[in-house]
């Protein structure tokens, strides 16, 4: 987890996205968020996908993940998110 946000604010990125494929998804959410607002970097998009149950959305965005997309979501969608979110957050 801490390596996530140390990275984020090393390349001062706007979204990062992290993929589950076993599990973990809401304690590591939930960390790397923490992790941010203690550096104050709040404000920076945390994005997740992978194979988690849909019921694990809602308490996702509960924590301040910004998307949850969940197993085989459209690569385009995950990317038109992404550049319509940062857009709006840079001003474009």
């Amino acid at each position: 987890s801490r390596g996530y946000s140390e990275l984020a604010l090393q390349e001062d990125v706007e979204v990062i996205g992290i993929s589950f494929n076993s599990g973990g998804q809401v304690r590591i959410s939930a960390e790397v968020l923490k992790l941010l607002k203690e550096k104050d970097a709040g404000d920076k998009t945390l994005i997740v996908g992978g194979s988690f149950p849909p019921y694990h959305i809602p308490r996702l965005l509960e924590l301040g993940v910004s998307r949850a997309f969940g197993g085989g979501e459209p690569l385009a969608d995950i990317g038109n998110y992404i550049k319509e979110h940062v857009a709006e957050k840079v001003g474009h």
